[in-house]
């Protein structure tokens, strides 16, 4: 939620319920109950079906923030869900307490009351059935946050807690503000007799009888005597006498390690949390089986449409070879006829070379007879005339049939760059094809591996390639996060299909049975500069690969 909020709606608790309010955009509601102002920022999403609900941690220094103004902690991180981020009024008793847990006065505690409104809220935007009231509000919170957020999922029963490295007991931090502004002239012991189930997670859950659905993540290396408190939690749960409910409900704790100091979950890795939560809880999402079958379903069509536009290609080739065979016979045809008119070229020749002869043998004699036979030399001059006539028809034809023969020619040159043309386009067709059938034989590839996956290895043998690049990668924590990406199935930089065919000497065996091709192009494949698709080259670097996806 990056935007300034400048609507504020003001209603009583009672109105909450009914009250109509505004979708898709964000909006600070303010409801006053006994002279106490309870604040929240909200933005519900007309396309979601359920709410994420924030808690603050401590106001760090830092921060800078205006103690008369309210505080929202990771206000600017966006959700798919709709939001509820609630102040806590216990830090407007005094600048200060910077963490006030929602405890509220002596006479008033503030955490309850919030928890009746985001029940009406609630009410206000679904229609629940007795089976599944409030299973859609989701509370998060870390460190007295944490707190906050376990306690609002007991005092809102069948509803989910994330708690992030959370306080489970009030005063084991930061006593000294509480114990002058609000507990005046009270011990520690004073307090906890009268006030217990509002200052620990155990005593509200023995007293309210419930226990919540929660997801406990402890960084075990952060501190050791919180890890103490964890421990004895857990402990003292599992000493309760059995408590019945109609919510199957239980506490769930997730270990992590930094080993560099506090790291809380950033904003994907929380979206992330959330979203595997309500895949446990929603049957509307799709388990990552079906998803398989699905993507294989996709595949298959894929495929199908490959082999229907490889059969249209070997048509076509088909039907170009045989416009070529025609092409063929038809420049053999030309050539024939070129060869005739040659022949004919030559008799035409020897003819007019005959005739030659005979105009020499003439004049001669016309040289002999001219003084005595003038007539007769005229007459011969005659026929000399007619028959360089004829020899200049004879000329005539020889020259129709030379250009007769150059035009042949040229239909023949024309021919022979069209059978050229043909012969490039059938080479370049033939190269596709060849693409193409490579592309099927991977995707099949990954079919048979995704088939494999999806049916055994899913549930034995998923840990092995954590744990591989764990033992053999050299940047353990980016080669992790780029396996993550890796072996989703919809990821658009490793091929399986491709990596396999490509590298035969990958050991599929060793490499599809127990581990993945994944592991393999993380612990050797970028060292040896092998590439992960066909169309993406070896990566450099483990960077440049995070750069990428």
């Amino acid at each position: 939620m990056n935007k300034e909020v400048n609507k504020t709606i003001q209603c009583s608790l009672e109105a909450v319920e009914s009250y109509d309010f505004p979708k898709d955009e964000p909006f600070n509601l303010q409801v006053p109950i006994d002279g106490v102002m309870y604040e929240f920022m909200i933005h519900l999403k007309e396309n979601s079906d359920k709410i994420l609900v924030l808690a603050s941690g401590k106001i760090q220094e830092k921060t800078q923030h205006d103690r008369s103004k309210p505080y929202y902690q990771r206000s600017k991180w966006y959700f798919d869900e709709s939001t509820i981020y609630f102040n806590d009024p216990t830090l407007y008793i005094d600048d200060d307490i910077t963490t006030g847990w929602a405890i509220g006065t002596k006479d008033d505690w503030y955490l309850e009351k919030i928890a009746e409104i985001i029940k009406k809220i609630a009410k206000n935007l679904f229609k629940y059935n007795i089976d599944d009231e409030y299973g859609n509000l989701l509370f998060y919170g870390s460190m007295s946050g944490g707190f906050m957020a376990i306690m609002l999922s007991i005092l809102v029963e069948n509803s989910i807690s994330i708690a992030e490295m959370p306080h489970l007991e009030v005063f084991r931090t930061n006593q000294r503000p509480l114990l002058n502004h609000i507990f005046k002239n009270m011990s520690i012991k004073q307090i906890h007799d009268q006030y217990e189930d509002r200052l620990n997670v155990l005593e509200l859950i023995k007293k309210t009888k419930y226990i919540p659905k929660t997801f406990l993540i402890i960084d075990y290396n952060v501190n050791e005597e919180l890890n103490n408190d964890y421990i004895t939690f857990l402990n003292q749960i599992t000493q309760l006498p059995q408590i019945e409910s109609k919510y199957e409900n239980r506490i769930t704790v997730e270990f992590k390690s930094t080993q560099k100091g506090q790291h809380l979950l950033k904003p994907w890795q929380l979206r992330e949390f959330i979203s595997n939560i309500h895949k446990i809880r929603d049957k509307n999402y799709y388990d990552s089986s079906t998803m398989q079958r699905q993507k294989l379903e996709i595949q298959d069509a894929k495929v199908e449409k490959y082999e229907k536009d490889l059969k249209e290609q070997i048509s076509e080739i088909t039907r170009n070879n045989k416009e070529i065979e025609q092409y063929k016979k038809q420049l053999n045809t030309h050539i024939k006829q070129i060869q005739e008119n040659d022949k004919q070229i030559k008799q035409y020749q020897e003819e007019i070379e005959q005739q030659k002869q005979k105009i020499d043998e003439n004049n001669h004699i016309l040289n002999q007879y001219k003084h005595d036979q003038e007539e007769v030399i005229n007459k011969q001059k005659t026929q000399l005339t007619q028959k360089d006539d004829i020899i200049n028809e004879q000329i005539q034809t020889i020259t129709d049939k030379d250009m007769e023969i150059q035009h042949n020619k040229e239909e023949i040159h024309q021919k022979q760059d069209a059978i050229i043309k043909l012969q490039k386009e059938n080479k370049a067709k033939n190269i596709y094809l060849k693409k193409y059938e490579k592309q099927i034989r991977d995707d099949k590839t990954t079919q048979q591996y995704i088939h494999f996956t999806g049916k055994f290895k899913k549930k034995l043998l998923r840990p092995l390639p954590y744990l591989y690049i764990l033992l053999k990668a050299k940047d353990k924590l980016k080669s992790l996060k780029i396996y993550r990406q890796l072996v989703k199935i919809d990821n658009n930089y490793f091929d399986v299909g491709y990596y396999l065919n490509s590298n035969k000497d990958v050991e599929r065996k060793k490499w599809c049975k127990i581990l993945t091709p994944q592991t393999h192009y993380m612990v050797f494949g970028i060292r040896e500069k092998r590439k992960p698709s066909q169309n993406i080259d070896a990566a450099r670097s483990i960077d440049e690969i995070l750069d990428k996806i």
